[in-house]
């Protein structure tokens, strides 16, 4: 956000909060009217309504920008030495700046005791809410005092039948050999 857009906000804040209290009468008719720059840059191609510029310097940064022509814009472009150029005078090549019509809201200007009475007329901030307690830890399962026996006798019975297995041919070649 820029400082004027700040500005801006903060002006129109203290306006609606001494609207509201009735400090003072604000006319909507007050407006300020101002040109905006949108940048500057060269002409590099002007078709009917369509100009394509290239921008070297502006609040999007610099890059080729295609700006339609309309009546309700309200886009000027002014030359090097600030004079209002046609848009249809333009020709590729000439140094331009392109600049648009803002309407804003006119600052108002309010004294100090206007200000220390909006303060003492502004709510009281309400207490900080206080802060909730920590969940407690969820209590541990209790543990089973004896495991189940879900173990099978099938791995004992397969060692057991290796085992004789191995005896066995031990067995036919201690035969063999002796």
């Amino acid at each position: 956000m820029t400082r004027k857009m700040k500005w801006t906000v903060i002006v129109a804040c203290m306006a609606l909060v001494v609207g509201i209290l009735g400090l003072a009468e604000i006319a909507a008719a007050q407006t300020v009217t101002e040109n905006v720059h949108i940048g500057t840059g060269k002409v590099l191609h002007r078709s009917g309504q369509t100009l394509i510029l290239d921008v070297k310097e502006g609040p999007r940064g610099p890059g080729v920008r295609k700006i339609n022509i309309k009546s309700t814009d309200g886009i000027t472009f002014k030359d090097r030495l600030g004079n209002v150029v046609e848009v249809f005078a333009l020709k590729p090549g000439d140094s331009v700046s392109a600049y648009r019509r803002e309407t804003r809201p006119a600052p108002v200007t309010i004294t100090m005791s206007e200000v220390e009475e909006i303060k003492a007329a502004e709510p009281a901030a309400p207490p900080p809410a206080p802060k909730p307690a920590p969940a407690p830890a969820p209590e541990p399962e209790p543990q089973p005092e004896a495991l189940p026996s879900t173990a099978s006798p099938l791995p004992w019975i397969a060692l057991l039948g290796l085992l004789s297995l191995t005896a066995g041919l031990a067995l036919r070649v201690a035969r063999r050999r002796a």
